[in-house]
């Protein structure tokens, strides 16, 4: 199989990862993968605003703006007539696209994409232990926050915070 399609170290699946070692880890909730779309993240060779901000960008290259990587994009989802669902210029620079299996192939033989990675979706599955029906969200009793003398009761918040009232 072609590196390119699936690298083995691609950012969103060790993002995506991290978060369901986090959920399995404390023992509540597990995650469990949902059922996937033909949906792929195509991530380009060219920098990134944050790469070019950061001085990773080649200093022969031509400055890197949110033009330019639109015209980028623009160029590499015309060999495929697909329509971005989503377009990424700051941290990386990509979209998300609905592909075909022969979509997939193109972007992976074109040497201006550096991976193209199918979108996966993690749902936490119910706590086992957990009463039908109840919230799974363990973590502010896993991190001690709404114990006394907490990092809630240190701030002199209520036992729940501002944005679940």
């Amino acid at each position: 199989m072609n590196s390119r399609i699936w690298p083995r170290w691609p950012m969103i699946a060790a993002l995506s990862g991290a978060l369901v070692a986090a959920s399995v880890s404390g023992g509540a909730s597990v995650a469990q993968e949902a059922p996937t779309s033909d949906r792929y993240v195509v991530t380009l060779a060219q920098p990134s605003l944050g790469a070019a901000e950061a001085g990773l960008a080649p200093a022969a290259q031509a400055p890197v703006t949110s033009d330019a990587i639109t015209q980028q994009q623009d160029a590499v989802l015309n060999t495929v007539d697909a329509e971005p669902v989503h377009r990424y210029d700051t941290a990386l620079n990509g979209f998300s696209a609905e592909l075909s299996t022969a979509d997939v192939l193109e972007l992976g033989t074109d040497p201006r994409v550096v991976s193209v990675t199918p979108v996966r979706t993690f749902v936490p599955q119910q706590d086992v232990d957990a009463d039908p029906g109840t919230d799974t969200n363990d973590s502010p009793s896993f991190l001690g926050l709404d114990e006394p003398g907490g990092v809630w009761d240190q701030l002199g918040a209520s036992t729940q915070p501002a944005l679940t009232r």
